[in-house]
């Protein structure tokens, strides 16, 4: 998600160094504690909401994950943003898990919906 800031804690299993956005992302997949990541596009550097040993700041090209404890699956929260829009440089991402347990929560509370609502029409067409 360019021009996003999400909210979390940092976590260890960065790569080190300059990396594409693809290699942040599969370093999130494969650190057990991270949901969520931060990619800096941007040549001036990225500010980031993590308090780190950067203080803050993401270099150019660089990767810092993090966790989100209500993204984590189990939680029925999608990640939180603290900051969006063109002036926000980082890009940030969440891992599959987060975003996929909100869904899967979603889609099954809307079959419970719409089950309880054919079951009210077959016993209102019962009664009459």
């Amino acid at each position: 998600m360019p021009h996003v800031m999400l909210a979390g804690q940092p976590v260890a299993g960065a790569p080190a160094g300059e990396v594409e956005e693809s290699a942040c992302a599969a370093a999130c997949r494969a650190a057990s504690q991270c949901n969520i990541y931060f990619w800096c596009p941007a040549a001036e550097g990225c500010s980031t909401s993590l308090t780190n040993a950067t203080g803050g700041s993401l270099p150019y090209r660089h990767c810092e994950l993090a966790q989100q404890p209500n993204a984590l699956p189990g939680q029925a929260h999608p990640p939180e943003a603290v900051d969006k829009g063109p002036a926000v440089a980082v890009t940030s991402g969440a891992s599959p898990a987060a975003c996929c347990f909100v869904f899967k929560v979603c889609l099954i509370a809307s079959e419970l919906v719409k089950q309880t609502l054919i079951d009210a029409l077959v016993n209102a067409r019962s009664a009459s």
